[in-house]
């Protein structure tokens, strides 16, 4: 079954929505970067698209929901390759409304992860998600809470990583085990 990374997946596209809606700065810069319309209004229009995708997909799971879903992981996937792969010089991808987040591979990868779980799920719906987790009875809280840390660590994946790895400087370190002469 597809609905715990199906709720992952969606769950991210209703928190990277609300922070273009939010803070539309860094979305609107890397827009801008790639020679796309980026005004603020435009930017909060993609997030409300975003958050009406996401909230789709948790509350329906329908097959048409799936879909949104990974057409906007496409689009961002394609997004993010374009810039790395051009080397366009935009300091955020603006997902999360943070002007220091670059795009990485990573992200690429996630981005392409997101479209192919969704578009499996369009194959597959799964229907309402609150009646699935029904069923599950008495693992249905375990599952929900395994699915917000999942969905908590795909936010550090994309967000605060690729920011801390840019900090990070890496230089060889002496090796002063064998001695000197």
């Amino acid at each position: 079954m597809f609905v715990g990374p199906l709720l992952v997946f969606a769950g991210l596209l209703v928190a990277a929505g609300v922070a273009k809606g939010i803070a539309p700065q860094a979305a609107s810069g890397a827009l801008r970067g790639m020679g796309l319309p980026s005004s603020a209004l435009f930017v909060r229009l993609l997030g409300l698209i975003e958050v009406a995708i996401g909230l789709t997909a948790i509350v329906t799971g329908s097959g048409p929901a799936a879909l949104g879903l990974a057409a906007s992981y496409v689009g961002f996937a394609g997004f993010v390759a374009i810039a790395l792969t051009r080397n366009i010089p935009i300091s955020s991808c603006g997902c999360f409304g943070k002007d220091d987040t670059p795009p990485t591979w990573a992200h690429f990868v996630f981005n392409l992860a997101g479209a192919a779980t969704a578009g499996l799920a369009a194959a597959n719906p799964i229907g309402n998600p609150s009646a699935w987790l029904a069923e599950l009875n008495s693992l249905a809280v375990p599952y929900l809470i395994l699915t917000s840390v999942t969905l908590f660590f795909s936010y550090i994946l994309l967000a605060e990583l690729p920011r801390t790895m840019a900090l990070i400087k890496f230089e060889p370190v002496a090796d002063n085990a064998g001695g000197g002469t």
